[in-house]
């Protein structure tokens, strides 16, 4: 049973990836979470809320744990899962 809620949740996150993954290089690009971003807040009508690219830029600078500025499947695992764990 932990087995396939494992395998499930790494489907999903694998999907989310590649979701976030836009020009579906392996990796999660400064502009890649910013296309994400932005639709999302368009669909949002509170001008409050949005994240800005100083913020975005932050968040994948610290995800980033080689330094290149890019989120590679490794380092999304590394920060989605404590999330997943409580």
């Amino acid at each position: 049973m932990t087995t396939r809620i494992r395998e499930r949740n790494q489907k999903e996150l694998q999907k989310a990836f590649e979701i976030l993954d836009q020009d579906q290089s392996g990796k999660i690009s400064m502009q890649d979470l910013k296309r994400v971003v932005d639709r999302q807040w368009d669909l949002c009508e509170s001008e409050e809320e949005r994240i800005d690219d100083e913020t975005l830029s932050a968040m994948i600078q610290e995800a980033s744990s080689d330094g290149d500025d890019q989120i590679d499947m490794k380092e999304f695992m590394r920060i989605i899962t404590p999330c997943l764990l409580g």
